[in-house]
């Protein structure tokens, strides 16, 4: 079934599912009610979990699987493919899909990432190892509002001392036919504006994911390594009281991820801009790209006398 909004609405009206093509230009269907894909009134991008793909877990996929050679008259440089296949890869993530035909053979363009990609398809918040949230905005040809955040039960939003200036700009080319052609780039951080006094970036973990707590919890975080800043991870070890994990960063431009191993965090907030935890510039601006909380479950004790 496509994603053509009245073949859409017949389709899951007769309980069917829908599979589209071309998640390769991964900023289509930003927004399409049909898929659960919807713009508040801010610009972030939002899943609506009760769309009934998603809500009854009907076979919901997509193809990524044009990175040859033979596609570069569609989608420009074959330089640029490793960004629009992680982008497109995220995307299906944040979409919801149960499913992909992926790419193949030689033309692997990040195995890892499809590895992740293959473990993580159809997983609801109940059962996910992780939730994170993917620091980004584009601009399409449906608005000059910039389409914010691909999520994934966990939230960003800005706020009074918290607002935040999307950074970290990646060209894409002029293939790339559903941006604003003004606008020919993806922005893929965030990062606090100390001299404008908004110091801190928020966020909220989807209590379908994680609430209350105490629990054990690994939060990665993915930054750019700017301006010799420092900044810290601020989170909650019950209702009132915080903690802090530091981070003090160099100035090699390069993307970097530092993992904090958290024995007592809780997640107090409620909905999308209730607040579990937040990162606080120190020194400089934080730049961030991404931010991943996982599940940490100790492991079942075998029985005495029974191997392993």
């Amino acid at each position: 079934m496509s994603g053509n909004e009245e073949d859409l609405k017949l389709g899951l009206q007769l309980g069917m599912g829908q599979r589209n093509g071309f998640v390769e230009h991964y900023m289509l269907h930003a927004p399409n009610p049909g898929l659960g894909q919807e713009l508040d009134a801010d610009g972030y991008l939002v899943v609506n979990e009760r769309c009934p793909l998603i809500a009854e877990n009907r076979a919901s996929g997509d193809e990524n699987e044009e990175y040859t050679s033979n596609h570069v008259e569609r989608f420009g440089p074959i330089e640029t493919f490793s960004h629009r296949y992680r982008e497109a890869t995220l995307r299906m993530l944040q979409m919801r899909r149960n499913f992909v035909w992926a790419e193949f053979g030689p033309w692997l363009i990040n195995p890892p990432l499809l590895h992740y990609l293959a473990l993580e398809l159809g997983k609801t918040a109940q059962d996910a190892p992780d939730a994170w949230c993917y620091l980004r905005e584009s601009v399409t040809k449906r608005g000059e509002q910039p389409v914010k955040n691909f999520e994934r039960w966990m939230y960003q939003r800005d706020a009074d001392g918290a607002r935040t200036l999307a950074t970290g700009k990646v060209e894409v080319p002029p293939q790339m036919f559903e941006f604003d052609p003004n606008h020919l780039y993806d922005l893929t951080a965030r990062q606090t504006q100390m001299t404008k006094g908004q110091s801190s970036i928020r966020f909220g973990v989807d209590e379908a994911f994680l609430a209350g707590g105490p629990h054990a919890v690994a939060v990665k975080i993915t930054y750019l390594d700017r301006g010799n800043a420092e900044w810290q991870l601020e989170y909650f070890t019950d209702a009132q009281k915080t903690a802090t994990r530091q981070v003090s960063c160099g100035d090699s431009g390069a993307a970097k991820t530092v993992t904090f191993i958290l024995k007592d965090a809780c997640f107090p907030g409620q909905g999308y801009k209730g607040m579990d935890m937040q990162i606080r510039a120190l020194k400089g601006d934080a730049v961030i790209r991404l931010v991943r909380v996982i599940k940490l479950r100790p492991r079942p004790l075998k029985p005495v006398g029974q191997s392993r």
